[in-house]
């Protein structure tokens, strides 16, 4: 019998072992790679949808507070859905009458305006993730109370979808 003494070098199944370790840490990190990414994606849509979603309801609220509550009209743009198009009058500190229209075409919620008797609109696109946009009023009793619900929507890189839903309920109306 020989005996080998000082061997170097690794056998075939020490080096298959390895190999499949190796093979296992690689598609685990493959898989953290893009899970971490995916997040990473669906977190800056979501920040996205609610920096415009804050931003298009911080616009319509303050507008509509100013509005005068007998000049509000709840209609829709052809093509749109229901309730989806709001019209009022607002009179500024200086006594300048304008109107307003705020209103969903396609995925777009716009904003027009112009002084009354003028010729032409002023357009202001607030955002172009809009899903849905509904207004009416909480009471039937009450035409100082407006509420407005709406959800915008973005795709993400893998072309999924993220949702936010914001409903603002009871916007004051001060003027009558």
């Amino acid at each position: 019998m020989v005996t080998r003494k000082n061997e170097t070098g690794v056998s075939l199944i020490e080096l298959m072992i390895a190999i499949a370790i190796s093979g296992v840490i690689g598609i685990v990190f493959s898989q953290s790679q893009h899970f971490i990414t995916r997040f990473t994606l669906v977190a800056k849509a979501k920040q996205e949808v609610v920096q415009e979603s804050r931003t298009a309801i911080t616009v319509m609220q303050k507008l509509i507070q100013q509005g005068s509550a007998t000049t509000f009209v709840i209609d829709q743009s052809t093509g749109q859905p229901p309730y989806s198009r709001l019209y009022f009058q607002a009179t500024d500190t200086n006594g300048v009458t304008k109107e307003f229209y705020f209103y969903q075409s396609s995925k777009n919620l716009y904003l027009d305006y112009r002084t009354v008797g003028a010729s032409s609109w002023n357009q202001k696109l607030l955002t172009k993730n809009v899903k849905f946009l509904s207004f009416f009023y909480p009471r039937t009793d009450d035409n100082k109370l407006l509420s407005l619900t709406l959800t915008l929507s973005k795709q993400t890189a893998e072309q999924k979808e993220t949702f936010l839903q914001l409903s603002l309920q009871k916007i004051r109306i001060y003027n009558s």
